[in-house]
């Protein structure tokens, strides 16, 4: 005989305390993310961007004129289509976005471009200029 047998056939303890329910006790008892942000960090890394493409001469002498052109129209809030490279904020590279709009003014002093909705737009990343 051993000298714990006597404790087997005791009534259970009765708690004090109220019972938790159950869909709390499952709570307990799910998987954590041990790897916080993981997730996040494999979407980004995955995401692509595209390196800024550097213009010919042609190009540039066509951006000129438009420019140029778009200058002397400025009282008339001409409309214009331009294509910019835009910089990504978390990695190397970037994409190039298509703004359509009325130009408000030019900025030389920052060289922008502003529209009459406030927008504004780095004039070293413009890549084509289409007067509407």
């Amino acid at each position: 005989m051993n000298e714990y047998d006597d404790l087997l056939f005791l009534p259970r303890p009765a708690s004090h305390r109220k019972k938790m329910p159950l869909s709390d006790r499952a709570a307990q008892f799910a998987p954590f993310k041990a790897l916080v942000g993981l997730e996040n960090t494999l979407q980004e890394t995955a995401r692509t961007t595209e390196e800024e493409s550097e213009l010919c001469e042609d190009e540039l002498e066509n951006i000129d004129r438009a420019f140029a052109r778009l200058k002397s129209l400025l009282p008339t809030l001409p409309k214009v289509r331009i294509t910019y490279f835009q910089k990504d904020l978390r990695k190397d590279g970037g994409a190039y976005v298509t703004k359509e709009g009325n130009v408000r003014r030019i900025d030389e002093a920052h060289r922008k471009l502003i529209f009459s909705d406030e927008t504004s737009v780095s004039m070293d990343g413009i890549s084509e200029i289409i007067l509407l």
